[in-house]
């Protein structure tokens, strides 16, 4: 225990109360132990009062987003909790096999009905097609949800103006016109990533596994163009094509947090190709690989030359290079350690770089050194899209705000996206153009 005395019975009373009031968040007028919890390792005030008097320490903490404080204490985030943290976490946690104990009267039961089902009826005369398959099948129609829980800007316009998202382990095409969609079949996991070729046609998406697959594939005709595989592990949660789209930049899930950068059109399925791959050099399409850092990646982007790929991570921006197949990481330069946070999305404004950021905030940067802050959301800055023809870019938060910004970064228009029935707080996780808009 620490020196300090004991706090007034009318500050534990107040602290009680504040507790019961920010933890019931079903207003059900009760507590339950995961409402209790949620609130207790994501309030900073309740924290630092627990840390005040050794009540916790460091294991404790969840992870933190934000700028490095006094004590030390976590800016959290439930959403990029899961993001980071529980992506790929089945993998692992089914990775080991498990010794399952089996009640004795259970096989018994079983041997009993197994016994049963073998008698048939004297007088039973089996149909003909019961060894057939029938001939009717189910096809699918129409795919309700989105994935959201763990996955930012995922979802973007394609050149025909089609919408194309992910859900489960289905790439979703959605005319909105006339309310359709078409599906993409390739994967057999949970997609959780998701990019956009130059051209406005091609997408790539990755699921998990313990061998995750990568599919680039045409949004309309469906066809699969590409199957990577085999390198990275466990998951990959994010995807960058470069500016010309002959390269493809995808993060694991594993603790080493792996890149790779692929020439994927070597890895192209169509029959074309498949004649022009014995007189490549590197057949396997591999064209530089390495660890990022010690967390978890939040966004892959290429510089407009498409020389230099941007990584982001918790409290941590890289600069890699990737000549001579290996990936040479660079830091950004911050003034100081306290002005570190996690920078969740960032775009290019002509050879500006401009990041958002956990608190709200948009940096700017010259080559890899911190440049200027311009403040942006009441929240994270969740996404970021980049206006054709040097227009700016447009910004979405956790507070609900899209945001249209000039090639100065000066605000131009903010919409405020009102919350749905029974919804408390609306967040923007991706933000992006018809393909015809200015």
């Amino acid at each position: 225990m620490s020196g300090e005395s004991a706090p007034p019975v009318e500050e534990l009373e107040a602290i009680a109360q504040y507790i019961v009031k920010v933890s019931d968040s079903n207003s059900d007028r009760k507590i339950s132990l995961c409402e209790f919890k949620n609130s207790i390792t994501k309030s900073p005030e309740i924290l630092k009062f627990l840390a005040s008097y050794s009540f916790i320490s460091k294991d404790d903490l969840r992870p933190n987003f934000g700028r490095l404080q006094e004590f030390d204490v976590p800016e959290c985030d439930s959403d990029l909790e899961c993001e980071t943290v529980c992506k790929g976490k089945a993998v692992t946690d089914n990775s080991q096999p498990r010794t399952k104990m089996i009640d004795p009267r259970q096989l018994l039961l079983r041997a009993k009905y197994e016994k049963m089902i073998k008698v048939s009826p004297t007088d039973y005369i089996p149909h003909t097609n019961d060894a057939e398959p029938p001939e009717s099948n189910l096809k699918l129609d129409y795919v309700y949800g989105y994935r959201c829980c763990d996955t930012r800007n995922n979802l973007r316009y394609n050149k025909n103006d089609d919408i194309v998202y992910h859900t489960a382990a289905v790439g979703v095409v959605l005319n909105a016109e006339n309310n359709t969609q078409q599906h993409f079949f390739e994967h057999t996991s949970e997609i959780v990533s998701l990019a956009i070729h130059p051209n406005l046609i091609y997408f790539a998406t990755g699921d998990v596994g313990h061998f995750p697959l990568i599919s680039v594939w045409d949004s309309t005709t469906l066809e699969c163009l590409a199957r990577i595989s085999g390198l990275l592990t466990l998951g990959i949660s994010q995807l960058a094509f470069s500016p010309d789209g002959n390269y493809l930049a995808a993060a694991a899930t594993d603790e080493s947090h792996c890149i790779a950068i692929y020439d994927w059109d070597k890895y192209t399925t169509t029959a074309k190709n498949v004649a022009s791959k014995a007189k490549k050099n590197n057949p396997q399409g591999l064209i530089a690989t390495g660890q990022s850092s010690t967390s978890d990646v939040l966004f892959l982007l290429f510089n407009p030359p498409g020389e230099q790929l941007i990584i982001a991570s918790i409290n941590e921006l890289n600069f890699a290079a990737f000549s001579g197949g290996v990936l040479k990481l660079q830091k950004g330069e911050c003034d100081s350690e306290e002005d570190k946070q996690a920078l969740l999305c960032a775009a290019f404004v002509g050879t500006t770089l401009v990041t958002g950021t956990f608190s709200g905030d948009l940096l700017t940067w010259k080559g890899r050194k911190f440049s200027n802050i311009v403040p942006a959301h009441k929240g994270s800055v969740n996404a970021v899209w980049s206006r054709p023809n040097l227009a700016g870019i447009i910004t979405g938060g956790n507070d609900g705000v899209i945001i249209f910004w000039d090639q100065c970064l000066n605000e131009m228009m903010t919409i405020s996206i009102p919350s749905a029935p029974n919804v408390s707080v609306t967040h923007v996780l991706c933000v992006c153009l018809l393909y015809t808009s200015p």
